[in-house]
């Protein structure tokens, strides 16, 4: 009797200690999924993360692990674009989702583009394009804000612009690349679902918005300032691309 006791002991401290053992790892299971949920919740998107601490992005430092700062390919499209190297700042963590966000007053980079530093460069190029492009649209515009009213608060306006700016980069600059891997490598990473407020512009939309800044070779296109390709994009490109 006492040994099946010590045995029925034995094997109740085993289950219990399963059965902590158990509890321990669906606590951590649970946290962790927390965690990545977390980091994978989606942006408001490209330019509406426009704070940066957007509780919707994972904590990040201000560090650029990838050194996009002194980029090649980040330099040309900046130059390009007529944009002050010194009003933006890259900064990058695993994880981070493509977007740039505006920082008013202080000393520092007025914009910041956040990026994900686990991706290789080479396919970060094509949509870091489109994210300084909306840095040239900020600047043109005074502001994210400002973007936002010229725009009549239509995000797809703006987005579908970038895209249009990106293709008239590449025309002008990026000719090195493959046209339709670069042009993959911008859309991939775009929104695709319409949510109300955050509309990026459906595939087709984005695709005839890229090739028109690619091809475009109306009189008033080929010549024309980042300011103006901007203003044309806005007054009479974007009803021809979203019809």
């Amino acid at each position: 009797m006492d040994g099946h006791l010590s045995m029925m002991n034995m094997t109740s401290g085993r289950a219990v200690r399963v059965a902590f053992q158990g509890t321990v790892l669906a606590v951590f299971a649970l946290v962790m999924a927390k965690s990545l949920a977390q980091s994978l919740i989606p942006s408001p998107g490209c330019l509406y993360a426009t704070h940066v601490g957007d509780s919707e992005q994972p904590a990040c430092e201000m560090k650029d692990p990838l050194d996009l700062q002194q980029n090649d390919h980040m330099l040309r499209a900046m130059k390009v674009l007529g944009i002050d190297r010194k009003t933006v700042q890259f900064r990058g963590c695993l994880g981070l989702l493509l977007s740039v966000s505006e920082m008013r007053g202080g000393a520092g980079p007025r914009y910041v583009v956040n990026y994900p530093a686990d991706i290789p460069v080479v396919r970060l190029i094509a949509p870091l394009l489109h994210e300084l492009a909306h840095v040239a649209q900020m600047q043109e515009a005074g502001g994210a804000t400002e973007l936002s009213s010229l725009n009549n608060m239509m995000s797809k306006k703006i987005e579908l612009g970038a895209d249009f700016l990106a293709g008239h980069l590449f025309k002008v600059e990026f000719k090195e690349f493959e046209l339709n891997a670069f042009e993959q490598n911008l859309l991939v990473h775009g929104l695709y679902r319409e949510m109300a407020g955050r509309e990026h512009g459906d595939p087709r939309q984005r695709d005839l918005a890229f090739r028109r800044g690619v091809f475009g070779r109306d009189a008033d296109l080929v010549n024309a300032t980042t300011s103006q390709l901007i203003r044309i994009f806005r007054d009479e490109l974007y009803q021809l691309v979203i019809r």
